[in-house]
C-alpha cells in the first residue's frame, strides 16, 4: 500500500478530523488549525483544528461529573469496558498500524511491534481486575479494625508523547479506568490522528460519556489541562523540560504528579562480551523507531580491547539495514517525526563533527531523498563529555562510542548525566553485571539484551528521567489512593 492509498483508506479521518472529543460527543477544535505532516515527505495529508483551552476546561468538567458513577462499579464491570477495547483494537490492528507509519514515520514493523505492547497493556491491565486489594492492620485498641482501602483520584489529566501514540495513550488510559478514574487526554500535535481513532474505539466500544475525553492541542492546551484545580493527578510522558513544565503549572492546586521523561542511556560492553549478541542487540536499542524511543542507548561505553570488534560489527549490520518508506513492511529505518526533531538531531550532529567527533567506522546506508526528514545512522568517536550528543537526549539514530579501560571509568561516566530511565551492560563475568546493577543510577537495567519494557513489570525514571512509573501492578495502584479507616465496634 503506498501513501496515497494508506490516506484514501483513513476515510472521514483524514478528510473531516474534529480534533476534541468530550462527554461522548464530538466537537470541532476551536484552536489552531495545524497540518498533519507525514514525515516520509514532508507534505501535509491532512488538517486538524486543534482543541483550545475553553474545550480543556469543559472536557474536565464532563470527566468530574462523570466520575462517581464511573467510581460505583465494580472492577469487574470497568474491566468489561477494557476486554471490549482489547477486541477492538484486535480487529483494527493492521488499520493503527499504518496510521501510526503515516503520521510519524515508525516503519510498519516497529509499528507493529507497538501494536503487541498496546495490546498486551491492556489485557494486563484488564486481567487485573480481581487483583487490586487493600490491607487489614491490627489497632492498639482491641475494639477496633484498621482497614487500609484502594481509591480512585477523580479526575486524570493526560498527557502523551508523539513516539508511540497509540501504546502510550492506552498506558495511561487502561489503569486510570480499571481503577474508577476518568480522564482528559492530551495528545501531541504531531500525531492527533491516531488519538481520535482512539477515541472512537473506546465510542464503539459503549464507554459512557464523559469516562473518556480526548482534546488535542500544543503546549498551551497542555497548560490548561494541569493547571485546571479540578485535575487530580496528572500523568505525562514525554521531555524533561516538559516535565518541570508541568510541576511548576500544577503547583497552586498540587496533584498528584507522574512523570516518564527522557533518558540518556548509557550502554556498556565489556571485554568478555558475546560480540555479535551485543552489536545486534544495540542495533535494535539504538535504531528502533529511528533512535526515537526513550529508552534508547544513547551512549556507548566500550572495553578498549573489544572497541573495534563491536562497533565494525554495528556498521556491519546496520549498513545492511533496509532505510526507506516506513509503509514498507520491509523498512528497518524511516525517516525523523517532524521538522523540528529533524533539525534537531542535524544540529547535535553538527555541533559534534565541528568539535571533533568522527563518524567511525562509517555506516553505509543509502538515503531517500524525496523531501522527508531523513538522518544516517551514524557512530561518532572522539565525542567530549561536555558536547551536547554526549548530554541530551538525542531521539534519532547517532550514537557517541568512547572506549574505556576500567569498569570505575565505564560507570562513572555512565553517570555523568542527569537523567536515569535506562541502562545497558554485556558481559559474561556475574561480578561485572552485579556491580554494574549496585552502581548504576537508572530506573531499569539491560543485561546482555536490548531494550523493550514487560507489562508486567514496572517502568520508571530515577533522577530528572521521571517522578512514579507505570506499568505492572505497581504502575496500576499509581493510579489509586490510600483511604484509612478507623473500624471501631
Amino acid at each position: 500500500m503506498d501513501h496515497t492509498e494508506a490516506i484514501a483508506a483513513l476515510g472521514d479521518l483524514a478528510a473531516e478530523p474534529t480534533g476534541v472529543y468530550i462527554g461522548g460527543e464530538w466537537e470541532v477544535g476551536a484552536g489552531e488549525v495545524v497540518d498533519d505532516i507525514d514525515p516520509t515527505t514532508g507534505e501535509s495529508f491532512a488538517t486538524v483544528p486543534l482543541g483550545d483551552a475553553k474545550q480543556i476546561g469543559r472536557a474536565v468538567e464532563t470527566a468530574r461529573a462523570a466520575q462517581q458513577e464511573w467510581s460505583e462499579l465494580t472492577y469487574a464491570a470497568r474491566a468489561e469496558y477494557l476486554w471490549r477495547l482489547l477486541r477492538l483494537l484486535e480487529r483494527d490492528w493492521d488499520f493503527l498500524a499504518r496510521l501510526i507509519s503515516l503520521e510519524v514515520g515508525k516503519p510498519l514493523k516497529h509499528a507493529n511491534g507497538e501494536m503487541v505492547f498496546g495490546t498486551k497493556l491492556v489485557r494486563f491491565m484488564a486481567s487485573a481486575a480481581h487483583h487490586v486489594t487493600g490491607e487489614i492492620v491490627p489497632s492498639d485498641d482491641p475494639r477496633e479494625t484498621i482497614y487500609l482501602h484502594r481509591v480512585p483520584y477523580g479526575v486524570v489529566g493526560g498527557i502523551c508523547a508523539w513516539n508511540f501514540p497509540v501504546a502510550m495513550l492506552f498506558r495511561k488510559l487502561a489503569p486510570a479506568l480499571l481503577t474508577g478514574n476518568t480522564v482528559v487526554i492530551k495528545p501531541s500535535e504531531i500525531s492527533p490522528i491516531c488519538a481520535i481513532a482512539v477515541a472512537r474505539l473506546c465510542e464503539e466500544a459503549g464507554v459512557p460519556p464523559g469516562v473518556v475525553n480526548i482534546v488535542t492541542g500544543g503546549k498551551e492546551v497542555g497548560a490548561s489541562l494541569v493547571s485546571d484545580e479540578r485535575v487530580d493527578f496528572v500523568s505525562m510522558t514525554g521531555s524533561v523540560a516538559g516535565g518541570k513544565a508541568v510541576v511548576r503549572e500544577s503547583a497552586d492546586h498540587l496533584p498528584k504528579v507522574s512523570l516518564e521523561l527522557g533518558g540518556k542511556a548509557p550502554a556498556i560492553v565489556w571485554n568478555d562480551a558475546d560480540i555479535d549478541l551485543a552489536a545486534q542487540a544495540l542495533i535494535t536499542a539504538r535504531l528502533t523507531n529511528t533512535g526515537q524511543v526513550c529508552t534508547c542507548a544513547e551512549r556507548l561505553y566500550v572495553h578498549r580491547d573489544v572497541h573495534d570488534a563491536l562497533t565494525q560489527r554495528f556498521a556491519e549490520l546496520a549498513s545492511a539495514l533496509k532505510v526507506g518508506d516506513p509503509l514498507d513492511p520491509d523498512t528497518d529505518i524511516g525517516p525523523l517525526s517532524s521538522a523540528m526533531q529533524h533539525t534537531k538531531v542535524r544540529s547535535i550532529v553538527q555541533e559534534a563533527l565541528a568539535g571533533g567527533a568522527v563518524e567511525s567506522p562509517e555506516i553505509q546506508a543509502t538515503m531517500p531523498t524525496n523531501g522527508g526528514y531523513w538522518q544516517k545512522p551514524m557512530l561518532l568517536a572522539g565525542a567530549s563529555p561536555d558536547m551536547r550528543v554526549m548530554r541530551e537526549e538525542v531521539f534519532g539514530p547517532i550514537l557517541p562510542v568512547v572506549a574505556v579501560d576500567t569498569l570505575d571509568q565505564a560507570l562513572e561516566l555512565a553517570n555523568d548525566t542527569d537523567r536515569g530511565l535506562t541502562a545497558f551492560v554485556f558481559s559474561q563475568s556475574y561480578p561485572v553485571i552485579n556491580e554494574v546493577n549496585r552502581r548504576i543510577k537508572s530506573g531499569a537495567l539491560y543485561v546482555n539484551r536490548t531494550h523493550g519494557s514487560a507489562v508486567q513489570a514496572f517502568h520508571s525514571g530515577h533522577r530528572q528521567s521521571g517522578v512514579g512509573g507505570e506499568d505492572g501492578m505497581h504502575g496500576l495502584l499509581e493510579y489509586t489512593q490510600i483511604r484509612t479507616t478507623y473500624m471501631k465496634f
